[in-house]
C-alpha cells in the first residue's frame, strides 16, 4: 500500500471538538444523576432511622408515612440507577469515538511527516547512487591491480542495492506504524481533550443509634465533628455504642425498655449545650457505675429495700 494513500485517507470523525462537546455534556449529566442517587441513598438511610424509632414509640400512623415515602424515593432510585447506567453507555461510546478521531489525526500527521522524511531520503539515495556509480566504473580498471581498490569496488557496486533495499523496508515499517495508528493496535500518546468520568457519589454511611431516655445530665461526641448533650429525664438518640455504655453504667436507658417505662415522666428531647459544666461525659474511659445521690432513691440503696413492678422483682438502683 503507497503511504499517500493513507494520508489522503478521510476519517468519519474528523470533527473532535464536537465529539468533545458531545461526551463532556454526557459527563455532566452523569455528575448530575450520580449526586441525585447519592442524595437519595442518604435520604433513605435517615428515614430508616426515624421510621424504627417511629416503630419503637408505638406510631404506627407516623411509620406508616415515612414507609411510605421510603417507597417513593426506592422507586425513583432505582429509575436513576437505571439512567445512570444509559448515561455510562453513552460515555463510553462517545469515548471511544472521540479517542478513534484523535487517533486518526495523530496518524495522519505522523503520515505527513514521515512522507516528508521519505521523500527527502529517496532523493538523497538517488543522488547517492549515480555518484556511487561514477565511483563504480572509475575504480573498475584499477581493480586487478589494489585489494583494496577491488574491495571498495566491490562495496560501492552493493551500496545502491542496499539502500533502495532500505528505502523499501522503511516504507514497509512506516506504513505498517501508520495502518496501526488508524486501527487502534498501535497506541499514539493521547492528548487529554475530555475529563475522566467523575467518581460516582456514595452517601456517607448514618451513624447507627439507640434512642435512650437519660437519667443525668450527660454529653457524649456524636462522631468526629459533633459532641451533644442532654437534660436528665429526655430523650436522645445515641450512637449504639456509647449508648450501650450509657445503659450498662446506669446513665439511661432504651426507650421502650422495662426501665424506660420505669422511669419515663414524659419528656421528649431536651438538648443541653456540651459547655455547660457539671455534666456526666459519656466518653471517659474512667466513667463510674451511676449511683444514686439523694432523697428517697437514696434511702431506699441504703436500705437494700426491693419493689415489684407488675408482679415482678426489680432493683431499686441503676442496674435496672
Amino acid at each position: 500500500m503507497g503511504l499517500m494513500n493513507l494520508i489522503m485517507g478521510t476519517s468519519a470523525h474528523n470533527d473532535i471538538k464536537k465529539l468533545a462537546a458531545t461526551l463532556s455534556d454526557a459527563q455532566v449529566r452523569r455528575a448530575a444523576m450520580a449526586s441525585a442517587i447519592g442524595n437519595d441513598r442518604a435520604e433513605l438511610l435517615a428515614l430508616g432511622k426515624q421510621s424504627e424509632r417511629l416503630f419503637a414509640d408505638g406510631d404506627e400512623a407516623g411509620e406508616a408515612k415515612i414507609n411510605a415515602k421510603i417507597g417513593t424515593i426506592e422507586t425513583r432510585l432505582k429509575r436513576r440507577e437505571g439512567v445512570l447506567k444509559i448515561v455510562d453507555a453513552e460515555i463510553a461510546d462517545a469515548t471511544k469515538s472521540h479517542d478513534a478521531a484523535v487517533r486518526m489525526q495523530i496518524a495522519e500527521g505522523v503520515a505527513k511527516d514521515k512522507e516528508t522524511a521519505l521523500e527527502e531520503l529517496r532523493r538523497k539515495i538517488a543522488v547517492a547512487s549515480t555518484a556511487l556509480a561514477d565511483l563504480h566504473r572509475a575504480a573498475e580498471p584499477l581493480v586487478s591491480d589494489s585489494h583494496l581498490i577491488r574491495q571498495v569496488h566491490e562495496l560501492v557496486g552493493m551500496l545502491p542495492h542496499d539502500l533502495e533495499l532500505a528505502l523499501n523496508h522503511a516504507e514497509e515499517e512506516v506504513a505498517f506504524m501508520i495502518s496501526g495508528l488508524r486501527s487502534g493496535s498501535i497506541s499514539p500518546s493521547m492528548p487529554v481533550e475530555h475529563a475522566h468520568a467523575p467518581v460516582e457519589v456514595v452517601a456517607k454511611p448514618a451513624i447507627e443509634t439507640r434512642r435512650m431516655l437519660v437519667l443525668a445530665d450527660v454529653k457524649w461526641r456524636h462522631d468526629d465533628n459533633e459532641v451533644k448533650a442532654a437534660a436528665k429525664q429526655s430523650t436522645a438518640d445515641m450512637p449504639t455504642a456509647t449508648a450501650d455504655k450509657a445503659e450498662r453504667l446506669g446513665y439511661a436507658c432504651a426507650v421502650g425498655s422495662p426501665a424506660w417505662k420505669k422511669n419515663n415522666i414524659g419528656r421528649g428531647i431536651v438538648s443541653l449545650h456540651p459547655s455547660v459544666t457539671g455534666i456526666v461525659d459519656l466518653d471517659d474511659e474512667n466513667l463510674q457505675q451511676m449511683k444514686v445521690a439523694f432523697g428517697f432513691d437514696q434511702h431506699k440503696v441504703d436500705a437494700h429495700m426491693q419493689e415489684r413492678i407488675n408482679g415482678k422483682l426489680t432493683q431499686n438502683f441503676a442496674g435496672f
